[in-house]
């Protein structure tokens, strides 16, 4: 009898213990990254670029049909990712990287340029930001608004070529969220000047700044190309996009 309540008494302590003891690796909840996006049309929906304030949106649009809600996009899919919540999308639809698209050069604080929008809009407080942009600069310019390469002691009018544009917002990103990892996109169609895609030009400025600053450069493949309807990306091309981020992203979880 005594032997029976002992055995009893033991299975009690073994499982009050398994109830209050720390769960395995399995079981934690992983760790969510809030990521903000700071982009062009490719990464824009109406009512989302920062929730619709004044912000010029692409998407949905009949140019491109199938993307017709906000599920379908590559950044909507990365929000419902186990790992990444969305926390700002800073995204405006034609905005350029620098402060100059075709012959128009913006003032400074147009939200127009992705310069302006780092100082002017509220980028949250995420793990990782995101830069999507370039393509805008590429339709727009040409190889002489490139400008040189700088990385200091940047100027207004060192904003209107795009290298110094450029290092400057990775520059501004990494001093004032040092807890953030900071990703580049490189959008597909490098070579001359495709339609929907980057200069040669561009894309090469934008991979040595980023290895300037050890910014890892997310490169989208050439099949990007088959995935776009009228310069911007379908159903196909956001799976394509989403594919290439979210691999990215996992290696540094």
């Amino acid at each position: 009898m005594m032997r029976r309540f002992i055995i009893a008494i033991c299975l009690v302590f073994m499982y009050a213990m398994s109830c209050t003891s720390p769960k395995n690796v399995s079981q934690t909840e992983k760790q969510i990254l809030k990521f903000t996006i700071i982009g062009d049309s490719y990464s824009t929906y109406d009512g989302w670029n920062n929730r619709g304030n004044g912000f010029a949106k692409y998407y949905p649009t009949s140019s491109v049909p199938d993307v017709s809600d906000v599920a379908y996009t590559w950044w909507h899919k990365l929000h419902h990712t186990p790992e990444s919540q969305l926390e700002k999308l800073n995204t405006y639809s034609g905005s350029t990287i620098s402060y100059k698209k075709g012959s128009a050069v913006f003032e400074e604080g147009d939200k127009r340029s992705f310069c302006s929008r780092l100082t002017q809009s509220d980028m949250g407080n995420p793990d990782v930001i995101m830069i999507f942009g370039g393509t805008n600069d590429a339709w727009n310019n040409t190889d002489a608004d490139l400008g040189e390469y700088k990385y200091d002691s940047f100027s207004q009018s060192d904003l209107v070529y795009f290298r110094p544009a450029f290092a400057y917002m990775i520059d501004y990103l990494i001093r004032n969220y040092p807890d953030a990892r900071i990703y580049n996109i490189t959008n597909s169609g490098r070579g001359g000047k495709p339609e929907g895609g980057l200069t040669q030009g561009i894309a090469d400025s934008m991979e040595e700044i980023c290895r300037h600053y050890n910014v890892t450069n997310i490169i989208l493949p050439s099949a990007l190309d088959a995935g776009k309807t009228n310069n911007h990306p379908d159903k196909k091309g956001m799976v394509i996009i989403f594919d290439q981020v979210y691999e990215a992203l996992k290696k540094d979880l």
